[in-house]
């Protein structure tokens, strides 16, 4: 079980199937169970591009919070 307002890295496994908001910008992206079968880990953000190697931070930095 997930907390809420867990955060994750990009890379992470995603633990749950549910909503996830990006710290950064607030995009809010809802996970499937398929998407979580096809590819299994969190991505950069596709607005902000948040948690990719151009991040202006570090690509290690936690970007998706977990809405519960």
């Amino acid at each position: 079980m997930v907390e809420s307002w867990s955060k994750f890295k990009a890379s992470e496994k995603i633990p749950a199937v549910w909503k996830y908001k990006c710290i950064v910008c607030g995009l809010v992206i809802e996970i499937q169970q398929k998407f979580i079968d096809m590819w299994s880990t969190f991505f950069s953000c596709p607005i902000c591009h948040a948690g990719d190697e151009w991040w202006p931070k570090w690509p290690q930095d936690r970007v998706w919070e977990y809405l519960g």
